[in-house]
This record gives C-alpha cells, sequence and structure tokens, in this order.
C-alpha cells in the first residue's frame, strides 16, 4: 500500500470510520496511538483537499474488504 502509516494507526483510522459516536481519545488509546496525530490523519483524509485519487481512508477500506472476500 505504501502509504507509511503503521498498523496502530490504520486499525484506528477504521475505527473511526466504524464509529463515528466514539471519541478520537478513546479510539487512540485502544490502539496504542497519539490521539492529536489520528486527530490530524483523520481529518487530512475527510476532509483535505479532494482529486481524482483515492483517499488515504477508500485505500485501506478496500484492501481490508478485498482481505475478508479473498
Amino acid at each position: 500500500m505504501g502509504t507509511g502509516v503503521d498498523t496502530g494507526m490504520r486499525a484506528a483510522l477504521l475505527a473511526c470510520a466504524c464509529s463515528s459516536n466514539r471519541e478520537f481519545r478513546d479510539i487512540a488509546a485502544e490502539h496504542g496511538v497519539d490521539r492529536e496525530a489520528l486527530q490530524e490523519q483523520w481529518f487530512e483524509q475527510e476532509y483535505g483537499p479532494r482529486s481524482h485519487e483515492p483517499t488515504f481512508l477508500a485505500e485501506i477500506l478496500n484492501d481490508d474488504a478485498h482481505h475478508l472476500t479473498a
């Protein structure tokens, strides 16, 4: 995938996508990542510059879906 995001941050971003009612601090603590870094990654992916390229979050969701169906 080549995104440079470690496994903990990846799992935390997925948890954010799947758990919109949970707080960043709870998700960050659960996955062993810094809350501020998680928020920055999340908002960068959700509200960053738009382009024709898929976002990191879309890439990891597609990647995980592929592993579940393979």
